[in-house]
């Protein structure tokens, strides 16, 4: 069925996921701030030895989107490293059509990436499910396209996630859960962050940085709410606020932001912020005890940043 892509384990028991996000790569004419992102990319390769990256948008910028996503899977090609994609706003902005992107994403050897149903609003929402050696499904991990803005009642405002989205993902861990059983469990990879994450923080949950302002969709429509409902959702991993990489525990789901992962400056957010070390949000998921789910930072350099209740914020 489109929309679902697999992921296996094989032999081993732990599965480790690196979250990237908000790489922003615009040239690779001259040496620059793209390098010393890829260099990061594979720095933490190396560290952690994570069995899948996901980039959580704005992997590109505008007018350069095309040759910076050629240039990123020849890189994720040739290092081996297995990655997958959602959307983020800036691969729109200016930019191609995502028709585009999606070409050179799944000419790309180790790319996971799927479009998605075509009736569903947004070009990058699938699943990636991964199973273990007894080809048992044990995690399905949703790629959500945020898309960018969207027009209420003649004004353009930030786009949430609409009725075709959560019908889609509703309706196809049904399906899931027919044909595999209950025993998966889910997490979920946006760019744009849910007004749950503003409630969280607001309530005292959030554990780490908000160092600017929580941008999120203007309506709630409802996508935390069918996410419990699930019932089997351990996390929602966001990028798209370049200095917040808060966890908050809400309602027995983690909310995470991404540590953001490059070094373009173009003077918003944290890119000017020099203090602000770049990483990437490190996910430990356990085959065995599939309730579980582990995270922290791993930032440039190699100073891990674990985020627990009671604990100062680095």
């Amino acid at each position: 069925m489109a929309g679902l892509r697999d992921f296996h384990m094989g032999e081993n028991r732990f599965f480790k996921i690196a979250q990237i996000t908000d790489l922003h790569l615009s040239s690779f004419r001259n040496p620059g701030p793209e390098q010393r992102t890829l260099a990061l990319v594979e720095e933490i390769a190396e560290a952690e030895k994570p069995d899948l990256f996901v980039c959580t948008g704005d992997l590109a910028w505008r007018h350069d989107c095309v040759p910076c996503m050629k240039e990123f899977c020849r890189f994720m090609d040739e290092h081996r490293y297995p990655w997958t994609f959602a959307y983020g706003n800036h691969e729109r902005d200016y930019g191609p059509p995502t028709r585009v992107l999606e070409r050179i994403m799944t000419e790309s050897e180790y790319c996971i990436f799927d479009r998605g149903p075509d009736d569903v609003r947004g070009q990058s929402n699938y699943a990636v499910g991964v199973y273990n050696r007894e080809e048992r499904l044990r995690f399905l991990l949703w790629m959500v396209d945020n898309c960018e803005y969207t027009t209420l009642r003649g004004r353009p405002v930030t786009a949430y996630i609409d009725s075709s989205q959560i019908d889609w993902f509703t309706e196809e861990k049904k399906r899931l859960s027919t044909e595999f059983g209950d025993g998966a469990r889910s997490l979920f990879f946006m760019h744009i962050p849910l007004p749950e994450y503003q409630h969280a923080y607001d309530a005292g949950a959030a554990v780490g940085n908000c160092l600017e302002n929580i941008c999120m969709p203007e309506i709630n429509s409802g996508a935390f709410a069918a996410m419990l409902e699930m019932g089997d959702v351990l996390g929602v991993f966001v990028g798209h606020d370049h200095t917040n990489d808060f966890v908050a525990d809400w309602h027995g789901v983690k909310l995470c932001y991404g540590r953001t992962t490059g070094y373009c400056d173009h003077r918003r957010g944290g890119y000017p912020n020099s203090d602000f070390a770049r990483g990437a949000r490190i996910i430990l998921l356990d085959q065995q005890r599939v309730d579980r789910l582990e995270t922290y930072l791993y930032l440039c350099g190699g100073e891990i940043v674990r985020q627990e209740k009671g604990e100062d914020a680095q």
